[in-house]
């Protein structure tokens, strides 16, 4: 059996409900929340820089995961520095330093984070965040070539 053409077709129309028109966000209204550590803190707020107006209201939970994990990162780093990479078991074997083991399963997670936050190069292209640069591009390719 066939549809019928929309011509033919009896009822009253679907109205679809008209989209709300997007407020213009200022990412300077992004602040890092209160109860992130000073170097957090610097760390979310370089990140909503960077992304020059790429975050909104709704990515704060996901910037301020990475921006915590990311300074216990750097932590871990600081202390693997400090008492080396490996350290002494429990029956006197060499082993691997407990925060070396915190600090892989940390950065096993930031990976997907980093693509959520355009962090890498890959992202931002599947994205489309550069289409904007690209167009500007073409504007003044175009623009010269008078």
């Amino acid at each position: 059996m066939k549809p019928k053409p929309p011509e033919l077709r009896a009822g009253h129309p679907r109205k679809a409900a008209r989209p709300k028109p997007v407020e213009a966000f200022n990412p300077d209204q992004l602040t890092a929340p209160e109860h992130l550590n000073e170097r957090a803190r610097r760390i979310f707020t370089d990140l909503v820089r960077l992304g020059a107006g790429v975050y909104g209201p709704s990515d704060v939970p996901v910037l301020e995961r990475y921006a915590a994990m990311q300074d216990r990162r750097i932590s871990l780093m600081e202390v693997i520095e400090d008492q080396g990479l490996m350290s002494v078991g429990s029956t006197g074997q060499p082993t691997l330093h407990p925060a070396a083991k915190a600090l892989q399963d940390i950065e096993s997670r930031l990976l997907p984070l980093e693509d959520r936050l355009f962090l890498n190069p890959e992202a931002r292209i599947r994205m489309n965040v550069f289409a904007t640069e690209s167009r500007t591009k073409l504007k003044r390719f175009l623009e010269d070539d008078d």
